[in-house]
């Protein structure tokens, strides 16, 4: 197409900016026909706008309009301005015009496709601030210095390295060669936290792995080329690419035990809330202590997962109260209620028990008690005592002195003094108390017994004869009895 036939289109488009023109549906085999509108301007057939839902989208070079085939000869101005819906356009060869301010505005378009020589307008791309690739295969007429405002950043690739830097005051562009790969990664499942670019460029045949970024903590990621995983040997082909990268998150086990036994598990995906078990445990009391619970070591309200996690209940202990008694023959001596673990003080005076019945008993200490035991429950020490048997004195006197002391166990025979005491006058008559074959109980004392003997005056022979004669008169009497009966 001549210079001359470009000018004419452009100034076209200003008239048919002006006139008024039936808006009709059309598209071709590869759209809806509900996703372009179009109008037929002096035989000239212009996209004026898109009502589609998708983002991509490819102008048609063809369109039906009143059952017939229309050849399309450009995109009418601001037939895009201001599409938000839009990222990706590929205008192809057969589009001869963008007109001015086709797509301006279009500030989520991120690619732009351009087969052919077109003549684009003023401003037809301006603040389109998020295209950051543009594919430039032919060779477009470029008519306004502010065309390109775009963003900060763009690639272009393009046989005409510098073609764009002339009509953006504001991008700095990168040109790289045709034959190189464009390839492209797009994500539905990508989390908040993943950051990897729109694209990078390679050379065919190059090694593609996961590009920085996307590599997300709390999940697992794959990346697939149609249905096909993509794995270390995955080359680039001779064309651009397109790379899904899809991720699954990752599901975790949190685990809350009790000493140790698993009391509760859930599981929790990545980043959600752990919640604890809505009943709290019960540590049952041992021996040493009683156990209140106070919450999960580790936990926290509102916390998140981050991998497997365990949590240990945490029970404060309380020392239990036991009885310790310390008896003698089932009298208490002393009583204490102490903690498990307290040590364990015994009586300060050792007890006492009275002798008896010829037993005296020492004390020899509490039957199981140690010195610095502990408490380990309720505990009764009974006394112990070591019986021996008591002696007993035993004493014979004789007006009070002694004459004989012996020491006899309870029990033992009292065996008086083998001979009997002399008192000058006295006839020795026993000893007070004491009687043959008796026996100790207890401290005895035995006082020599006497009669006086009578004294001798005189008249004693008198009394010696007449004794006589009385004894001879009674023999006599008993004889002549004696002679009587045997004859009678």
């Amino acid at each position: 197409m001549t210079n001359a036939i470009r000018n004419i289109a452009v100034l076209l488009v200003i008239i048919v900016s002006l006139a008024t023109a039936v808006s009709l549906n059309a598209s071709n085999a590869d759209a809806d026909p509900s996703d372009f509108t179009v109008e037929i301007i002096n035989d000239y057939a212009f996209i004026t706008g898109y009502t589609g839902d998708s983002g991509t989208i490819t102008i048609p070079e063809t369109m039906v309009v009143d059952y017939k085939e229309v050849q399309i000869y450009g995109i009418k101005s601001e037939a895009f301005e201001n599409n938000k819906l839009i990222t990706e356009v590929t205008i192809p060869s057969g589009i001869e015009l963008i007109s001015d301010n086709a797509f301006n505005g279009c500030s989520n378009l991120k690619y732009l496709t351009i087969e052919g020589s077109p003549v684009i307008g003023t401003s037809a791309f301006m603040y389109c601030s998020s295209l950051e690739f543009i594919d430039i295969k032919g060779t477009p007429e470029i008519s306004g210095k502010t065309t390109f405002m775009l963003g900060k950043e763009c690639t272009v690739r393009t046989s005409s390295e510098g073609i764009l830097d002339e009509y953006s005051a504001n991008t700095e562009f990168t040109y790289i060669e045709p034959q190189q790969t464009i390839v492209r990664f797009v994500s539905s499942t990508a989390p908040a936290d993943a950051s990897f670019p729109d694209f990078i460029v390679t050379s065919p045949g190059s090694k593609v792995t996961s590009p920085e970024g996307s590599a997300v903590q709390g999940y697992d990621m794959k990346m697939y080329v149609g249905e096909s995983e993509v794995t270390d040997s995955y080359r680039t082909p001779a064309t651009d690419v397109t790379i899904t990268i899809v991720y699954q998150i990752q599901s975790y086990t949190v685990n809350f035990t009790v000493d140790g036994e698993t009391y509760q598990t859930y599981r929790f995906d990545y980043g959600e809330t752990v919640t604890a078990p809505t009943e709290d445990p019960v540590k049952e009391q041992d021996e040493r202590n009683t156990y209140e619970f106070t919450g999960w070591n580790g936990f926290t309200d509102g916390m998140t997962v981050t991998g497997d996690m365990t949590f240990e209940a945490q029970f404060q202990e309380t020392p239990r109260d036991y009885t310790v008694s310390f008896v003698s023959d089932g009298k208490d001596i002393q009583t204490q209620t102490l903690h498990y673990g307290d040590a364990i003080v015994k009586p300060a005076q050792d007890p006492v028990k009275e002798s008896s019945d010829g037993i005296d008993y020492t004390f020899t200490g509490w039957k199981g008690f140690t010195d610095g035991m502990t408490v380990t429950g309720d505990m009764t020490f009974e006394a112990q005592f070591s019986p021996s048997d008591h002696e007993y004195t035993i004493t014979f006197k004789v007006d009070g002195e002694t004459v004989q002391e012996m020491k006899l166990k309870y029990g033992e025979t009292v065996i008086a003094p083998a001979e009997a005491p002399e008192k000058d006058g006295f006839e020795f008559t026993g000893w007070s108390g004491y009687e043959e074959n008796m026996t100790v109980t207890g401290d005895m004392t035995f006082e020599a017994q006497f009669q006086e003997i009578p004294q001798d005056d005189g008249s004693g022979d008198d009394t010696m004869l007449y004794a006589g004669a009385a004894v001879a008169i009674v023999i006599v009497i008993i004889l002549a009895l004696l002679l009587l009966r045997r004859f009678l």
